[in-house]
């Protein structure tokens, strides 16, 4: 039977949380979430039109050879957590792409081209 003992340095009544910064220029969202320490099969990302969804499972860790058995201080999240993101204009969805490297989740959210003007044929 294995038994883990958690004894957090800080308090554990709030929920993990995702850090993150939203940059915009003519053509793009660029969207970059700092996750130290999360596999990259723990992330999930959604686009929604507008919407970015962000769901992440902050799991501990153990060094390999170590016991899971206590931890003296325990300074990362654990849980899951989620972030939604309603940014101004559509996203082209076909053309988003996500990559994550060194701990770091960086969204690549193309805006949608609408056409604001439309020639109109008058029956």
């Amino acid at each position: 039977m294995t038994y883990a003992f958690y004894r957090p340095f800080f308090s554990t009544t709030a929920e993990p949380s995702i850090a993150l910064n939203v940059s915009e220029n003519a053509n793009t969202y660029t969207v970059r979430a700092a996750l130290p320490g999360v596999a990259k099969e723990h992330i999930a990302v959604r686009v929604d039109n507008a919407t970015v969804h962000l769901d992440v499972e902050f799991k501990p860790t153990v060094p390999e050879g170590a016991s899971a058995l206590w931890v003296d201080a325990q300074y990362r999240q654990i849980g899951k957590a989620n972030r939604q993101i309603e940014l101004p204009q559509a996203v082209d969805t076909d053309a988003a792409q996500a990559r994550y490297e060194n701990g770091e989740l960086i969204l690549s959210l193309p805006k949608k081209q609408v056409s604001s003007q439309r020639q109109l044929q008058i029956q």
